[in-house]
């Protein structure tokens, strides 16, 4: 096998290392009575990392519990001996830990170089240090705390023997009000013992988040609302890096890949990371109430002895599996301690789904009603617009699930040069843009919905729920960002209607990464259909006709969309239709062309057929199309 990148180091290991090792954990911890050697453990791989020619990095692949067996079988189900081989408390178990715990842990996979080896070597030097460093950005924005989530915290588990031996460890009290990571502390070393270094990596802040304030939103942005003194924070300069800046700043690579597998265990909710690069291999285990990252000495792969590489992984398998049924155990008895006492009241009988059964039709005076909101929304909306095309700097934060951004980005319009030194902002110059949960992925990059917060002229918070950002990271989605950005711009200039509005288009100053940031227009039609498991769309005559006219102004601008497909045609809660993702669209077509494509839409729109290569060449329709 030809070892050309990091997917290939992880093919070898998954080829030799990993089937003995995953196979024998399983047999020896789960069913040890089987009548043949075979698996409930598998080392999936799904889809994490994007695409790329060759990867210095790869994370896709990490053990999963296999789907117990049922007939009829199926591809990632364990078999029939396996099952039937465990007691029912075990298969309860597995079951259990299925659904709390997809993926049970994080494996890293490095093209082997001399940068990664002594990246991992490094790690060393770090589990020396008082403190470990995490790498933010360099963004100055006074009061942009992290926000007060509020996740549940999850159990470490309590019954395995490594759990023992740290404990003594982190009994010293932790040093309040430290900010990012705390102190180091040291196992007892020995020829056996794994887990020899620890970094602790915190999630806490020095500073507390402020309590969470009132703001106007622009479902109700009105400048004639009360005001209260809640709605009039105050806001501070930002100040940006300039190219000085960042030059002098030099990041360590063993810091940003252990910042990174910490956030991947933490989004995974695993325990046990592994860092392999061929050659060599770093094992580290995550304590999750004293926010401790246990590492091991550097293992050298091929010279591994006393124990044998082969038998290290063997344990750190048996490891995995005992501590995910560790804590799914803790979070079931949680469960059913929260659950309430049975109630000898009856129970109310459970209403319809709205879209289940009979729908009252809507009156004259509900039609009016929706036509009016929609009306103040576009007004509202066109305030909003007004505000943040003034402002040339888009400050961006993630709070999405578990990922929470302890300093924010800085994103330019893509007309304004970046500075060469540290550049501040005043309040009228930016916006905070902050991404709350990802809405899907495509050619062009992520896709996530997200709010804008400035200050108004009056001095108050102005608050809009209703953004959208894309993020394009490579060239190949920064190009296609760029081309959408110009066709919104050249639609947006020739009168088109039926398109979003589109806020700007913006570079972060520390990357090449491009944000284009527009409003939510509603849900795809795709998204929308009455049957999740066929491709019968519920489209109406109304919205059919809607489609078709801003077809017709965006044919009379000159463009051609070329990725006309029931996932970008979208309809608002107003009833609003909307067509989406322009990045493959061009300028100045012909008008052969555009007219096939209107046929297009007619026979997608009428319930003809349609299949992934529905698409003709003159279509355009994408490689990956979701349908």
């Amino acid at each position: 096998m030809s070892i050309k990148d990091a997917k290939s180091v992880g093919k070898a290991y998954m080829a030799v290392t990993c089937v003995f090792a995953k196979n024998l954990a399983s047999m020896f911890s789960l069913h040890l009575k089987a009548p043949r050697w075979t698996t409930a453990l598998g080392f999936i791989t799904r889809p994490v990392t994007r695409p790329q020619e060759y990867y210095a990095l790869k994370e896709d692949s990490a053990p999963e519990f296999l789907e117990p067996y049922r007939q009829p079988e199926c591809y990632g189900m364990m078999e029939k001996e396996a099952w039937n081989s465990m007691n029912e408390t075990t298969k309860e178990g597995l079951k259990q830990a299925r659904q709390k715990f997809p993926v049970l842990a994080v494996w890293q996979m490095f093209f082997f170089s001399c940068e990664v080896e002594d990246a991992l070597k490094d790690m060393e030097k770090l589990a020396d240090m008082d403190a470990f460093r995490s790498t933010t950005f360099l963004t100055v924005a006074p009061g942009c705390y992290p926000a007060n989530i509020g996740l549940p915290q999850s159990p470490d588990a309590i019954s395995t023997p490594w759990i023992a031996s740290i404990l003594p460890l982190l009994s010293k009290p932790l040093n309040p009000g430290h900010a990012g990571p705390s102190r180091l502390s040291t196992p007892s070393a020995g020829p056996r013992n794994l887990l020899r270094r620890s970094i602790r990596l915190s999630t806490k802040t020095a500073a507390k988040p402020k309590r969470a304030k009132k703001v106007m939103t622009v479902d109700v942005v009105d400048s004639t609302s009360p005001s209260n003194t809640n709605s009039k924070k105050k806001w501070p300069n930002v100040t940006i890096p300039g190219k000085t800046t960042m030059a002098d700043a030099t990041g360590v690579l063993a810091t940003s890949i252990l910042q990174h597998a910490w956030a991947r265990a933490v989004e995974r909710d695993s325990s046990f990371i592994v860092f392999h690069c061929g050659n060599f291999e770093r094992i580290a285990f995550r304590h999750r109430s004293s926010q401790t990252l246990f590492i091991s000495e550097l293992i050298d792969v091929t010279g591994c002895k006393d124990p044998r590489y082969g038998e290290l992984h063997l344990t750190l398998f048996v490891a995995i599996i005992e501590d995910v049924l560790d804590r799914t155990r803790q979070l079931v008895q949680s469960e059913t301690d929260a659950k309430p006492r049975n109630s000898s009241r009856k129970r109310k009988r459970e209403e319809p789904l709205p879209s289940e059964g009979y729908k009252r039709p809507k009156t004259r005076a509900r039609l009016a009603l929706e036509a009016a909101h929609a009306v103040e929304h576009q007004e509202k909306l066109a305030v909003v617009a007004k505000a943040i095309a003034e402002r040339p700097l888009a400050v961006l934060r993630i709070h999405d699930r578990h990922f929470n951004s302890p300093v924010p980005a800085s994103l330019l319009r893509v007309d304004r040069q970046a500075p060469t030194d540290d550049f501040v902002f005043e309040p009228r110059e930016y916006f905070h843009l902050t991404i709350k949960s990802k809405l899907g992925a495509g050619a062009t990059g992520d896709v996530h919905s997200a709010t804008l917060e400035f200050q108004a002229s009056t001095g108050e918070t102005v608050l809009f729920s209703e953004a959208v950002v894309k993020l394009a990271f490579d060239s190949e989605q920064r190009g296609r960002m760029r081309n959408e950005f110009e066709v919104y711009e050249h639609l947006n200039s020739s009168g088109v209607t039926g398109i979003p509005t589109i806020f700007g288009l913006f570079k972060d100053v520390e990357s090449d990464a491009l944000a284009l940031v527009m409003n939510n227009v509603g849900t795809s039609i795709w998204m929308r259909r009455p049957d999740k498991d066929c491709a019968g769309l519920a489209v109406s005559e109304s919205e059919r006709t809607a489609f078709a006219k801003i077809m017709e102004s965006v044919h009379a601008a000159g463009v051609r969309h070329r990725d006309i497909r029931p996932d970008n045609l979208v309809i608002s809660n107003d009833g609003i239709a909307s067509i989406i993702d322009f990045d493959r669209a061009i300028i100045n077509a012909s008008e052969g062309s555009r007219k096939r494509e209107f046929e297009h839409l007619v026979q997608l729109l009428g319930g003809e057929s349609f299949t992934i290569e529905f698409g003709l060449p003159s279509f355009g329709t994408p490689r990956y199309s979701p349908i």
